[in-house]
């Protein structure tokens, strides 16, 4: 997840998008070592497949798991 949103991001002329995989239904992802930044100025998009099927948790720490920029965007849908 975090290298996936860190490549999504690396570029912020383009609005990138995250596609879940089927075969990832109903097992959860857990986000460790800290928060994935969306910085100033960039876009990600996160495609899941229904929130009864996806789940991300967090996993050692107590960090959030974004943060987004004051001009940044981050959607998350099913």
């Amino acid at each position: 997840m975090r290298e996936a949103a860190a490549a999504a991001v690396a570029s912020p002329e383009t609005e990138d998008v995250i596609i879940f995989s089927p075969a990832l239904s109903d097992t959860p992802l857990s986000i460790t070592n800290g928060e994935i930044a969306i910085d100033d100025g960039n876009s990600l998009a996160i495609l899941g497949f229904g929130a009864d099927h996806l789940t991300i948790q967090r996993t050692g720490g107590d960090s959030r798991f974004f943060y987004v920029g004051f001009s940044g965007t981050l959607a998350v849908t099913e």
